[in-house]
């Protein structure tokens, strides 16, 4: 009974062991015989047994009757076995990995353990054995996450040096256009994060081809190195010269090979011993080379290593900030250059708000011409000027005149201002007259709203004293040659009579009288067009309308200039017929005179065999209007003085001094045609002779 127990037994525990997943076999310790095993170290081994002891044939057989792998793990195993059946210290062995052709490799962790019997002689080995490929597998992806996270967080870590650089110029740039404060920063931090020797930041001059250095961080041995890349002409940059014009940057990853440390050093540079890594970057903005970053560095560098691509990353940002740099200075120095230029201009010229209406520049000029101090001008309100609360006279010298600051609020509505005169009241006592412009100033945007005014003033107050004292002056001699050329005139009448009743009259006398009636006939017109030109001044210049025939007053003045200049002029009709009537609203005696001052110009300015025409053109097209020009082949007008010829006492510089005239009759012509609403003008080649023309309306004045 005892023994169907132990068999019992023995055969519950073949069952335990043959499903358990662990490998154990039981070796003799005297000559390594397998005495018994489980299923799993039976089917383990049968890639290391001869063909005979597979299927489970192993037991009971040595390890030296094995046929299979032994020289490997066969020989490193009944070497382990041995040991530990001669020390009797139980062995527990690291892992170990098994591969057989056609499957995949296997880890195991074994152990060997000696059991003793009755004695302390070592009579059985046992041998265990654990799988632990997925814990091995596990193990060994876990490593490999391991080092992808380490290989990231470096890479992290480069990319935050990076970003902290970057961060650190972008924010100087936000903080000031200054370059150099913006050089500054950009050193320091390249030199924070990756402990350079020397870091140079060079701005570019195309003008002079060449870089000029903006900001220089050192080391102590690097000193010498400031007043050597200080400027750095173009063909002095040896090995960087590309930089001008390619965008890649120039790396040396250790200047002491191939002699380029020494060849640095025969260019000027004073390069320390320990310099090995090199890094010049080109600085590009929109196409533009702004200049270069350069790095040294004690330490060899790669082309693709983290401090390249730490400066490439940030000279974008550096290229940017001497962009605008180079923009902001080009901008400052013209500022500065119109400034110098408003300073010393002896007009005034302001610059307001068209917003507020405050003042944000005004030259010295305009602080003189206003009676105001310079610096009180700035961020003045122009309806709280100062001069703007004086009272001011609704007239000057008897001329209607507007006050300077209305004349601005006008052009701040938008009004555009042309010479415009304008008074201006530095005290109850003190005025000034100006002739003040104004322009408006839009911005850029599609719409171009205006955004400022600007105001030039032109100090003209001696000269309108000088003026009226000058009007003053004619209207007095005027009046007073008035009377005595009213007696000479009829003395010579009276003479001319008591000739022509003597029988034998003597011709001198009556030459002389009719000469003296002509020239005081000549000098009354004068004084005339001097008293004219007074009244225009004192806005009493006024018109005498009435429906007349225009075409018969035409042919009257006609007739009395050929009598009097003994010209032949021709009256040429375009529409119209000798006998057809023209009628026309218009002051007779003022158009008598300008058709007399135009051919008196036109008889002036030509030869005596030259001809004259005067036409008169009234067609359909005209029906409302009618075109009257007097024609000579004369000496011709210079064309640079057609636009000035109708200004009051302008003469051309070029005329003959014999050629009489005060420059006054074309200036009447123009008032007189002007204040008929009308206009005129003239057409002229030099040696061919000129054209003046002008047109009247025939409606109710």
């Amino acid at each position: 009974m005892g023994n169907d127990i132990a068999i019992q037994k023995y055969s519950h525990a073949h069952i335990m062991l043959d499903h358990m997943p662990v490998r154990v076999a039981l070796y003799d310790a005297h000559n390594l015989c397998l005495i018994d095993a489980n299923a799993q170290y039976l089917q383990a081994i049968e890639h290391f047994l001869a063909p005979e002891l597979q299927g489970g044939n192993a037991i009971g057989h040595c390890l030296s009757e094995w046929e299979g792998e032994t020289e490997g793990y066969g020989a490193n195993f009944i070497f382990l076995l041995r040991q530990v059946a001669t020390t009797g210290v139980a062995y527990h062995g690291e892992r170990k990995a098994f591969s057989v052709s056609g499957e995949e490799t296997t880890y195991w962790d074994f152990s060997i353990d000696p059991i003793c019997e009755d004695s302390d002689q070592v009579s059985y080995l046992l041998m265990t054995a654990s799988e632990v490929t997925r814990q091995v597998l596990a193990q060994r992806q876990a490593e490999q996450q391991r080092a992808a996270l380490s290989e990231a967080n470096r890479e992290l870590q480069t990319e935050h040096k990076w970003l902290e650089i970057i961060e650190t110029i972008a924010r100087s740039i936000r903080q000031s256009l200054d370059i150099s404060f913006v050089g500054e920063v950009a050193a320091d931090a390249i030199s924070t994060h990756f402990s350079t020797l020397a870091v140079c930041l060079h701005m570019a001059d195309s003008t002079t081809r060449s870089l000029h250095l903006l900001s220089l961080y050192t080391s102590h041995n690097y000193r010498e190195l400031a007043d050597a890349v200080r400027y750095i002409p173009y063909e002095r940059m040896t090995f960087t010269r590309a930089l001008p014009f390619e965008d890649e940057p120039i790396t040396i990853g250790d200047l002491q090979q191939d002699g380029t440390l020494l060849t640095m050093r025969q260019h000027g540079f004073p390069l320390p011993d320990n310099t090995r890594g090199f890094i010049s970057v080109p600085l590009w903005f929109n196409d533009q080379f702004e200049g270069a970053l350069t790095a040294f560095f004690a330490y060899t560098i790669e082309a693709n290593g983290p401090e390249v691509l730490a400066l490439k990353a940030s000279s974008t940002h550096i290229a940017s900030a001497l962009s605008q740099a180079r923009l902001h200075a080009a901008v400052e120095n013209e500022r500065a250059y119109l400034h110098t230029l408003l300073e010393q201009l002896p007009e005034g010229v302001m610059i307001i708000n068209a917003i507020t209406g405050s003042i944000i520049y005004a030259n010295p000029a305009a602080a003189e011409i206003l009676g105001t101090p310079h610096a009180e001008l700035h961020d003045t309100l122009v309806h709280r000027h100062p001069a703007a609360r004086i009272p001011y006279p609704t007239r000057f010298y008897g001329h209607p005149i507007t006050p300077w600051n209305f004349a601005v609020v006008r052009a701040l509505a938008g009004e555009q201002l042309n010479c415009e005169e304008t008074l201006i009241m530095q005290s109850e006592e003190n005025a000034v007259v100006a002739l003040m412009s104004s322009a408006q100033l839009r911005t850029h945007t599609v719409k171009g709203i205006v955004q400022e005014i600007a105001i030039v003033f032109q100090d003209v107050t001696i000269q309108k004293s000088l003026e009226q004292h000058k009007n003053e002056f004619f209207s007095v001699i005027n009046h007073e040659l008035r009377t005595p050329l009213t007696i000479i005139q009829g003395y010579a009448e009276m003479l001319q009579i008591h000739v022509q009743q003597e029988e034998f009259g003597d011709p001198f006398l009556n030459t002389a009288a009719t000469n003296i009636m002509e020239q005081s006939e000549q000098l009354n017109h004068l004084i005339e067009d001097m008293l004219n030109i007074s009244r225009i001044e004192h806005a009493q210049f006024t018109m005498q309308f009435a429906r007349h025939d225009l075409l018969a007053t035409i042919m009257r003045v006609i007739e009395s200039q050929i009598v009097t200049s003994k010209r032949p002029i021709d009256l040429v009709l375009d529409g119209l017929e000798r006998d057809d009537r023209l009628m026309a609203t218009f002051d007779e005696e003022r158009i008598v005179q300008v058709l007399h001052n135009l051919i008196n110009n036109a008889i002036k300015y030509s030869m005596p065999g030259d001809g004259i025409a005067v036409e008169v053109h009234y067609t359909p097209r005209r029906s409302r209007s009618v075109l009257i020009q007097v024609k000579d082949h004369g000496i011709g007008i210079a064309e640079s003085e057609l636009p000035h010829i109708f200004k009051r006492f302008h003469r051309a510089p070029r005329l003959n001094p014999a050629i009489g005239g005060f420059g006054i009759g074309l200036y009447l012509a123009k008032e007189i045609v002007t204040h008929h609403g009308g206009h005129i003008w003239a057409e002229s080649h030099e040696g061919i002779g000129s054209t003046l023309s002008f047109e009247l309306p025939l409606n109710e004045a």
